[in-house]
């Protein structure tokens, strides 16, 4: 079991590279007195804008393989959705994780059909209100 040394934490379920951002970030995080919330709110205000530049940037540059285009710019998105579940849920992502593995597998994928659903709702919702012509 790896021990992250300045939280005691156990990192081995962690990839090498979550280990390193969290070891980088977390003990500056800690220092400073963030919330899990304001931590959160780092991250999205790191991704969003990371996530759009290099998609714009990629849409200037010639490419072959469209699926790598739009792939790459997944990965600060993906530090931008970590950050606006833990902005939500006050709970940071580690511990989410942990819960959803705590899960039995038929229990993860009801679970896991309803998010689905819900964002399918959501998003159908706001492109219903936002295409739809005003009378």
């Amino acid at each position: 079991m790896a021990l992250d040394p300045t939280q005691g934490k156990d990192t081995s379920e962690m990839s090498p590279i979550d280990r390193r951002v969290h070891g980088a970030f977390e003990p500056i995080a800690n220092r400073l007195g963030l919330t899990v919330r304001q931590r959160g709110a780092i991250k999205l205000a790191i991704g969003v804008p990371l996530a759009v530049l290099w998609y714009l940037l990629q849409q200037f540059v010639e490419s072959k393989s469209e699926w790598l285009r739009l792939l790459v710019p997944g990965f600060p998105g993906v530090l931008a959705l970590i950050g606006a579940v833990e902005v939500t849920s006050g709970i940071p992502i580690s511990r989410i994780a942990a819960a959803w593995d705590s899960l039995k597998g038929w229990q993860r994928l009801v679970l896991g059909l309803l998010i689905v659903l819900a964002a399918m709702v959501i998003i159908f919702t706001v492109l219903y209100l936002c295409l739809t012509p005003s009378a």
